[in-house]
């Protein structure tokens, strides 16, 4: 039997074909999508370290970027901070919001929405009547530095 060289290449290309065919078709199963939901009560909250009270739950994760919720317990105000990365968050329980070193923001209802950039002293708060919850995301890690006043001391 003879075998022609046009024969061997269609072969070859076919089989290479079917190999890269099958080599995605297992990357994607590996790489399954799924749909992630939950509510608020599905949350497992865990405390966030050296911030009393406050406590966190890991909503995305990808390569530096992150999205978390996060809960200050009604009434809570934490004092002038910063944070290394910007933080865009939104309100999803509660009256909550940030104020500059100026004296410029507001608590807001659910659905207000803010932006603080990384570096900006500010501090946050929580109204007295009820828990507050945030949905924030930022381009790395969540920490929290309080701010140091003129003196050198803490605030």
């Amino acid at each position: 039997m003879k075998i022609s060289l046009s024969s061997v290449v269609a072969v070859s290309l076919a089989a290479l074909g079917i190999g890269f065919a099958v080599s995605a078709m297992g990357a994607k199963a590996a790489g399954k999508k799924e749909l992630v939901q939950w509510s608020l009560a599905d949350l497992k909250w865990k405390d966030v370290p050296n911030t009393p009270g406050l406590q966190q739950v890991d909503a995305y994760k990808k390569g530096a970027m992150q999205c978390l919720f996060t809960r200050f317990p009604k009434g809570t105000e934490v004092p002038m901070h910063t944070h290394t990365n910007d933080i865009a968050g939104v309100v999803v329980a509660g009256t909550f919001g940030s104020t500059d070193e100026g004296g410029n923001g507001k608590t807001q209802a659910v659905g207000g929405f803010q932006i603080i950039p990384g570096g900006l002293k500010h501090s946050t708060k929580c109204t007295a009547e009820a828990d507050c919850v945030v949905f924030s995301c930022l381009p790395g890690a969540f920490d929290l530095k309080v701010a140091k006043a003129a003196g050198g001391k803490k605030e």
